[in-house]
């Protein structure tokens, strides 16, 4: 008998085969049968140990955490616009997260950081450092509220707040460049849908430790706005590791997040880089 399961990122693959003669057809048989839509039910959520012992075939399963960054990934993946945008947007805050920069080691290629600090003196020089920072790590960088300083610096994106969505139907002049907004409830996908943004940062979706008490939008109210959006949509606002399993299903197309990423690594991966990094502030 030979049992195999190999896990690669998200995702989990599974062989079977049986060494004796008899039951060789049989279990390589069953296995191809089970291998196909099961390997692709329990990606990333369970480790999956497929056992041929002669004519008999079991497929023996136990849960596996996810990270926030394979929960955002496999959010990703199963929405219509799977791989345009970035799967995990870390969203700076100027209390929580002073310091954004040695913070990308925790990012891996293709995600996101969207840089608020807003009331941060030299701004542009921190978004300088950042922008040197992410495209060493393959990260793209989203400017929150100002167009001008996001071409400065050689951007991917610009962010604006719900307050300062453009007015118009026009997109602003973003050629080439990711264009996101933050929103809280349906009139603001539809703004986000009439200037041409690429993706909306819809939340609270839970409670937050920075807004404690406020309210929140609760899974069912989110995955009711997903449905209905005419942009594609991320969850922010108290998606934790624990809670992001609850958005399997929703539409999302990722998870952006703040308070998730301090002093911890999102992904077993990056932590060689992350060590050699500096250490951010926690507050």
């Amino acid at each position: 008998m030979i049992a195999g399961v190999m896990r690669l990122a998200s995702w989990v693959f599974e062989t079977a085969t049986s060494e004796t003669s008899a039951g060789s057809r049989a279990a390589a048989t069953a296995a191809a049968v089970i291998r196909s839509p099961t390997a692709r039910r329990l990606a990333a959520t369970s480790k999956s140990v497929v056992v041929a012992e002669g004519d008999a075939v079991t497929l023996r399963s136990f849960a596996m955490p996810s990270t926030l960054a394979e929960h955002a990934t496999r959010l990703n993946l199963a929405a219509p616009h799977a791989g345009r945008l970035p799967p995990l947007i870390m969203v700076t805050d100027e209390r929580r997260l002073p310091d954004p920069v040695p913070a990308v080691a925790q990012l891996r290629a293709g995600d996101a950081i969207l840089l608020r600090h807003y009331d941060t003196p030299n701004r542009q020089d921190l978004a300088v450092a950042l922008a040197r920072a992410c495209r060493a790590a393959c990260v793209k960088l989203i400017v929150a509220a100002d167009l001008n300083l996001a071409r400065t610096v050689g951007a991917d994106g610009v962010h604006y707040p719900e307050n300062l969505i453009p007015r118009g139907t026009r997109r602003p002049a973003t050629a080439n460049m990711l264009l996101t907004v933050a929103a809280h409830n349906a009139r603001a996908l539809n703004a986000a849908a009439r200037v041409g943004a690429d993706a909306a940062l819809l939340s609270p979706v839970f409670p937050t430790e920075s807004h404690p008490g406020s309210a929140v939008l609760g899974i069912s109210r989110f995955v009711a706005l997903v449905r209905s959006s005419p942009v594609p949509v991320y969850a922010m606002g108290g998606v934790s590791e624990s809670s992001a399993q609850r958005l399997n299903g929703s539409g999302a197309i990722g998870i952006a997040a703040v308070g998730a990423f301090r002093g911890k690594q999102i992904d077993g991966r990056q932590k060689e880089r992350a060590d050699r990094s500096p250490p951010f502030p926690i507050s």
